[in-house]
């Protein structure tokens, strides 16, 4: 006699869940690239990352890596 299991149902809720909680993360991470983009001295500052022309490269490169991020989240 089969019994009946309730492990793809909980499966199937952890998996809507973690598919919203994706969504809100890239949103955030969204959110961020934008203002990087937008007010980029205050967001930088509350990075914690001084501005300065060295920082320049690491900048740009951290906006790459969101911007790579968010690319492969959507994909």
């Amino acid at each position: 006699m089969a019994k009946s299991s309730h492990a793809p149902s909980v499966a199937w809720a952890a998996l809507r869940g973690l598919v919203v909680l994706n969504a809100l993360f890239g949103a955030a991470i969204l959110g961020l690239l934008v203002a990087t983009l937008v007010a980029e001295q205050w967001t930088f500052a509350a990075l914690g990352i001084a501005p300065s022309s060295s920082m320049r490269p690491m900048m740009n490169g951290l906006r790459l890596v969101a911007a790579l991020g968010l690319a492969a989240g959507s994909a």
